[in-house]
């Protein structure tokens, strides 16, 4: 009886994780746009872009449109350097680089977005220390 009731219970939360339908955030169609940069290469971009495809594919059920570079102007900005070195305590960050991008919520959200919606303009804000790797350190309006 017991091994029958053991059965019959691991078959339950089987079928239970089974039926969560959690799909992790779509990125495969996604329009990269480089733009053109005096300062960053296509790599530099490259490794930065894939910081955010990574963390995207954590938002279940969206839908990535595309992701696009801010531009020299807004990422060599100053004020957006000492931005980034304001979101970390003890930070030393030399790069800025920041991307805009549009997504697509999932009908039944409570991520804190508006579900089945497009979102246009959403930022991504990445740093890095001198020599270091790319860091996400904010995302949104």
């Amino acid at each position: 009886m017991k091994k029958l009731l053991c059965a019959v219970f691991s078959l339950f939360i089987l079928l239970s994780f089974s039926s969560c339908n959690v799909k992790p955030g779509n990125v495969e169609n996604a329009e990269i746009s480089y733009g053109e940069s005096e300062k960053y290469s296509k790599m530099d971009m490259d490794s930065a872009v894939q910081v955010v495809l990574d963390e995207f594919r954590t938002w279940n059920g969206f839908e990535l449109y595309s992701i696009s570079y801010a531009g020299d102007k807004k990422c060599l900005d100053e004020s957006e350097l000492d931005y980034c070195n304001s979101l970390r305590e003890n930070a030393n960050f030399v790069d800025c680089i920041i991307f805009y991008s549009s997504f697509h919520t999932p009908p039944n959200n409570n991520e804190g977005f508006n579900g089945n919606e497009d979102y246009t303009g959403w930022n991504w804000y990445l740093a890095r220390e001198a020599g270091g790797e790319w860091q996400l350190l904010t995302w949104g309006y």
